[in-house]
């Protein structure tokens, strides 16, 4: 009889830990269905799924000042032209004139990572593989579109936070192994902060030191407009610098511009389709 109440103990205390095994299983599973909803709110917000889906390709010039001080002899901005066709095409024109760094153009396979580059002389073959391009190509379609046919952040949960006296909503979500973090307007439902972080493959720059580590970035969005259907931020500001940005959506470019070493004489609109 001394046996019964050590087997009851037990026979209990793993019923208990079924029961909140089970409520935290479904605890998860409603988080995730709440952040689904939020989500489907914003791509509704942004123009709706087919209008996304339907990005193939897109042209996004920013113009950015720096706020900084310091070697504005060097650079006191920059105007930089992407060009992306999905799912792996990249062009980008980047302009700091009259600033000493000049001006590059850069043409590349976001897949393979190889390319070409000139800073005025003859474009030359990248030295090694772009590695971090894919992620850029990535970066720019989940920033000005949040989703495209070629980038879809998958879901994890959803809570809010608070700013200021503002309160958003913040939808986790994962792209291709990343953690990306989206904020909310509760009232428009688009974003107006992303932040993402991931570990940087990429060796040190010299064996005695250490390797990058953990990349973080933030983005704050506003200033939003319409272009083809779909609402773009019209301002991007990462760090303390804030971009002017124009986006196209599907524009007429020269296929040419992704397979053939950039010209030194390219201007920032050489990608444009020629009329003729």
């Amino acid at each position: 009889m001394r046996l019964r109440q050590p087997f009851c103990t037990a026979v209990l205390t793993l019923s208990c830990l079924a029961l909140a095994g089970a409520r935290s299983a479904t605890s998860l599973w409603e988080d995730r269905q709440a952040a689904e909803a939020l989500w489907e709110q914003a791509v509704a917000a942004k123009g709706g799924r087919e209008r996304l889906a339907a990005i193939q390709s897109f042209s996004i010039q920013e113009k950015t000042e720096f706020g900084r001080l310091l070697l504005r002899d060097v650079a006191a901005g920059k105007v930089s032209q992407t060009v992306c066709a999905l799912p792996d095409g990249w062009w980008e024109f980047l302009d700091y004139r009259p600033g000493k760094m000049g001006y590059s153009v850069l043409a590349a396979n976001a897949r393979t990572g190889l390319g070409w580059s000139t800073q005025g002389g003859p474009a030359g073959p990248f030295l090694r593989r772009y590695t971090g391009l894919a992620y850029r190509v990535r970066q720019l379609q989940y920033v000005y579109f949040l989703e495209t046919s070629a980038v879809r952040p998958n879901v994890l949960r959803a809570n809010h936070v608070r700013r200021g006296f503002k309160t958003f909503d913040r939808v986790e979500t994962h792209v291709e192994g990343d953690l990306v973090v989206f904020e909310l307007d509760r009232d428009t439902h688009l974003p107006v902060r992303i932040e993402t972080s991931r570990t940087s493959t990429l060796p040190p720059p010299r064996p005695d030191m250490a390797p990058p580590g953990e990349m973080r970035f933030v983005y704050e969005l506003d200033r939003y407009v319409e272009v083809s259907g779909i609402r773009v931020p019209g301002r991007v500001k990462r760090g303390g610098d804030a971009a002017d940005a124009r986006v196209e959506i599907n524009p007429e470019y020269d296929p040419l511009i992704f397979t053939t070493p950039p010209s030194p004489d390219a201007t920032m609109e050489t990608w444009r389709r020629s009329r003729r």
